[in-house]
């Protein structure tokens, strides 16, 4: 291997150490609690060189933040894009919100905290944009299964939010060490309140 691509790939490495560890410090602690000389040990780091990676703490939290909401924002776009009948669009991505939820529970308590907390104002900007994106994504899908005969004749907007709610509830509660052998409920659950 050259040295270039060496360097490139410790480089890498690095930078997915540091994200990993402050992903899980941020969603544990939250961003206030959480300072960068424990970033650093907990990626086995100097200090100086988290900051050779990443030029402030709140740079480390916009960037996990934004890993974070992107598989979500896709799975909304691509429902409401995709082929199939609208509760086959909407089965589809009820299954992948709740494979996430089950397979990475620190995204959906990541993403709630960054709703919910004081965050710095990009930070702000990044979650507000996403929640209009995902919000907008489902209640266009909503609205073309009510036009098919498909969902609930309710508002779309209060069934998109009741939705959304359910979701970060589910993954919140299982977020806690005694409810996660609770397991996820059948995402015909979670859709039976939706479907006409």
């Amino acid at each position: 291997m050259a040295r270039a691509e060496k360097n490139e790939q410790i480089r890498e490495e690095r930078q997915a150490a540091i994200l990993k560890e402050a992903r899980r410090l941020f969603v544990q602690r939250g961003l206030s609690a959480t300072k960068i000389s424990d970033i650093a040990a907990a990626a086995g780091l100097s200090h100086g060189l988290v900051y050779h990676y990443f030029p402030t703490k709140d740079a480390i939290y916009e960037a996990i933040v934004a890993r974070a909401i992107e598989p979500v924002l896709e799975a909304t776009a691509a429902a409401r894009t995709g082929s199939g009948s609208a509760t086959d669009r909407l089965r589809a991505l009820t299954v992948e919100l709740l494979r996430t939820v089950e397979q990475e529970p620190d995204t959906m308590v990541l993403i709630v905290q960054a709703t919910c907390t004081s965050t710095p104002s990009h930070v702000d900007a990044l979650i507000a944009d996403f929640g209009e994106k995902i919000f907008g994504n489902l209640v266009a899908l909503l609205v073309e299964g009510q036009r098919a005969g498909e969902v609930a004749d309710a508002d779309p907007e209060e069934i998109a939010f009741l939705y959304f709610a359910a979701v970060q509830g589910i993954a919140l509660t299982l977020a806690m060490p005694r409810r996660r052998q609770l397991g996820l409920p059948k995402p015909e659950s979670l859709l039976r309140f939706i479907t006409a």
